[in-house]
C-alpha cells in the first residue's frame, strides 16, 4: 500500500511539471516575453543643445542594450514633436524579445534677452563714467560688460558710444545681447559775471558793497581783491577783481573779472605844509590852502598867518598843478599818495624838488 502511494506521487508530479511546460510553449515553442520599457518625453530643450543622458534616458524592466536614434552628441534642428527614438536588446535574448520606443521632444530657438538702456544725460567733460551712465537692465540675469568701462573720462564731444555686452546666466535658453547707447560730453561752461566800473570815490572811503557789487548768472561765491573795508590810495584806473567759484563745480567753470575804479584826492579847503628844497642849504616852508573855488593861497615865511590869494590848482587822478604866487618859478607839478605829495618845479632853469604833508 505504501509502495502504490509513492508510485502515485511522482506520476502525478510529473504530470504537473509537463502540463506546466506546455503552458509555456505555442506549438511546443516556448513564448518570449515583451520588455517594459520607461521613457517619457524629455523636456524642452533649445536649439544647439547637443542630445545627452538628460533626454536619452529610457530605463527597461530587464537588463540589456539601449542604441537611441538620434545618438547623444547630436544637435537638433529647431522644431516641435521630433522623434527620438530607442532601440533596446535584452540580454536574455532566449526569453525576452528586443523592444523598441518612440518619444517626442520640442527643439526650442534661443530667446534673445530684452536689454533696457536709455541714452544718458550729457555729461559734463572730465565727469568720469559711472553706474549713473552704464545703467542697462536686462529682463533676464546675466552679467553685463560695458565698453568704455566704468570710470572712464571721454573726451568732449556729442554723440559717443557707450555699449553693453550681456551674458545671460542661462546660456542654453538666452543669447549674448548687446547694445549701444549715445552721450554727450559738454564743455565745462563759464558764468557770467555781470560788474562795471564804479563811480569815483574820494580819498578815504573804504570800498564797501556799493564798489564791489558783482553778480553772477550762476549760484556760487564772490571773493574780491581787494577787500571790503579797504582804503585805497589816490589814483586812477586802480583794478578791483574778483574770483567767482560756482557751486556747481562740475559743470561751471572758476572765472574772474577786473573792472577799474578811480580814488579822487579832495582837496577842498585843505592846508598842506610845503617844503621847498633849492638846495642843500636852502629851503622854505609855506603852508598852501587849496579852496574850494581852484584857487590857492599861502603864507609867507616873513609874514605868519597872512593868507595871499595868488595862484590856482587842478587835478588830474592823483597828479595836483598848482601855484603860490605870479612868479612863474613858483608853479609845482607833483603827486599825492595819502596824505603826501611830492614833486619838482622849476626855478630858472634849474629843476628843484617839493614835497608836502597835510596838516
Amino acid at each position: 500500500m505504501q509502495i502504490f502511494k509513492k508510485v502515485h506521487f511522482y506520476v502525478l508530479l510529473i504530470v504537473f511539471i509537463a502540463t506546466s511546460l506546455n503552458g509555456c510553449k505555442k506549438d511546443g515553442v516556448i513564448q518570449k516575453k515583451d520588455p517594459v520599457i520607461t521613457w517619457a518625453n524629455p523636456a524642452n530643450i533649445s536649439y544647439e543643445t547637443l542630445l545627452s543622458a538628460t533626454q536619452l534616458n529610457a530605463t527597461s524592466s530587464v537588463p540589456g542594450t539601449f542604441v537611441f536614434t538620434p545618438a547623444i552628441g547630436t544637435k537638433l534642428n529647431e522644431g516641435d514633436n521630433q522623434d527620438l527614438k530607442v532601440d533596446f536588446t535584452p540580454t536574455d535574448a532566449a526569453n525576452y524579445n528586443t523592444a523598441t520606443k518612440t518619444v517626442k521632444i520640442n527643439v526650442k530657438a534661443k530667446k534673445t534677452p530684452v536689454i533696457t538702456w536709455a541714452n544718458p544725460t550729457d555729461i559734463i567733460y572730465g565727469t568720469l563714467l559711472s553706474a549713473t551712465q552704464l545703467n542697462a537692465t536686462a529682463d533676464v540675469p546675466g552679467t553685463f560688460v560695458y565698453t568704455p568701462a566704468v570710470g572712464t573720462k571721454l573726451n568732449e564731444g556729442t554723440n559717443q558710444d557707450l555699449k553693453v555686452d550681456f551674458t545671460p546666466t542661462d546660456i542654453a535658453n538666452y543669447n549674448v545681447a548687446t547694445i549701444t547707447v549715445k552721450i554727450n560730453v559738454k564743455a565745462k561752461i563759464n558764468p557770467v559775471i555781470t560788474w562795471s566800473n564804479p563811480s569815483n570815490i574820494t580819498y578815504g572811503t573804504l570800498l564797501s558793497a556799493t564798489q564791489l557789487n558783482a553778480t553772477a548768472d550762476v549760484p556760487g561765491t564772490l571773493v574780491y581783491t581787494p577787500a571790503i573795508g579797504t582804503k585805497l590810495n589816490g589814483g586812477s584806473s586802480q583794478d578791483l577783481k574778483v574770483d567767482f567759484t560756482p557751486t556747481d563745480a562740475v559743470t561751471y567753470n572758476v572765472v574772474s573779472k577786473t573792472v577799474k575804479i578811480n580814488v579822487l584826492y579832495n582837496l577842498n579847503n585843505t592846508t598842506w605844509d610845503v617844503l621847498i628844497i633849492y638846495d642843500v642849504n636852502n629851503s622854505w616852508h609855506a603852508d598852501v590852502v587849496f579852496n574850494s573855488d581852484g584857487t590857492t593861497k599861502y603864507d609867507e615865511p616873513d609874514s605868519p598867518g597872512v593868507y595871499l590869494s595868488y595862484g590856482v590848482w587842478t587835478m588830474t587822478g592823483n597828479n595836483i598843478h598848482f601855484g603860490i604866487g605870479l612868479d612863474p618859478n613858483y608853479v609845482f607839478d607833483g603827486t599825492i599818495v595819502g596824505n603826501t605829495m611830492s614833486g619838482t618845479f622849476k626855478f630858472g632853469t634849474a629843476t628843484k624838488t617839493w614835497s608836502a604833508i597835510k596838516k
